[in-house]
């Protein structure tokens, strides 16, 4: 069987929209969790990092019809029965622009900070929104 995992971040953005209001949260500041899912294929089926990445839009119109707000998608490998091909920047994952920071209702993060630690290098502006990955 050939799959594809896909790590994204995406928040209820009712919860987003109240935080910001109480001014409890800045512009930059969103609700998110952090979601992996697994696609398969047919074995005749032939797929690659930028077929998988094609995905990015339905994923986040399936996310919008249930009230969600997409932050990140990110292809982070392909599998073909025994062979992993891990995603080292093939394809760009897909970022929102205007997030700085995510909480999952109990702790927070930098944007940049999980970006990092995913091995990309993050260019910021000085208010620490991202502006490239690469």
């Amino acid at each position: 069987m050939k799959t594809a995992k896909i790590l994204f971040i995406s928040g209820k953005s009712l919860w987003t929209k109240f935080m910001q209001c109480a001014d409890v949260f800045d512009n930059g500041k969103v609700i998110g969790t952090i979601k992996e899912m697994t696609i398969e294929y047919k074995e005749k089926e032939e797929i690659d990092f930028v077929r998988v990445g094609s995905l990015f839009e339905s994923i986040k119109i399936a996310c919008e019809n249930q009230k969600e707000n997409v932050y990140f998608i990110h292809v982070l490998s392909i599998q073909d029965k025994n062979t992993i091909i891990l995603n080292n920047h093939n394809l760009k994952p897909y970022y929102d622009s205007k997030v700085r920071e995510i909480s999952d209702g109990t702790k927070c993060f930098l944007f940049y900070d999980f970006l990092a630690s995913m091995g990309f290098n993050v260019e910021t502006t000085q208010d620490m929104y991202i502006k490239d990955l690469n």
